[in-house]
């Protein structure tokens, strides 16, 4: 049995349309979303290039190792972190999309945008598979 396109949507209709598959995606993206508005957005990064007077003391937040998203800073966010355990399929996939980014050089505040788009559209996705899957076998199992 070849897996075309005819094939691909007929079950993409079966079970991509049921209650589980977009009430899986949309809980993700309420919870998504939810995360990143509990988190104050970040100053933009310093562009002053003079150094620091010999009796202040000066820094940047973005120069600091840390999870950084859209704008905001996760490094001691725990239910952000359990949101990337549950979405690490997906960071892999999206790694690969975010990766050409580097190479156009743009700022870390819009490749911090970038990631999260990414990271939104594909957990998003991958849950909508998951509830695919969930309807898939319980309606195997029930007939």
């Amino acid at each position: 049995m070849m897996l075309g396109p005819a094939m691909i949507f007929r079950v993409l209709k079966m079970y991509g349309l049921t209650r589980v598959s977009p009430g899986l995606a949309l809980a993700h993206a309420l919870i998504f979303l939810a995360i990143c508005a509990a988190e104050p957005v970040l100053p933009p990064p310093s562009t002053n290039l003079e150094p620091c007077p010999p009796d202040t003391v000066c820094f940047d937040r973005w120069d600091f190792w840390g999870i950084y998203l859209a704008g905001r800073d996760f490094h001691h966010n725990s239910s952000f972190k359990l949101l990337v355990l549950a979405d690490a399929p997906c960071l892999l996939a999206g790694s690969v999309l975010t990766l050409p980014v580097t190479y156009f050089h743009v700022s870390r505040v819009t490749g911090t945008y970038i990631d999260a788009a990414v990271l939104f559209c594909f957990g998003t996705l991958q849950w909508w598979l998951v509830g695919m899957y969930v309807s898939h076998w319980s309606t195997r199992g029930a007939a």
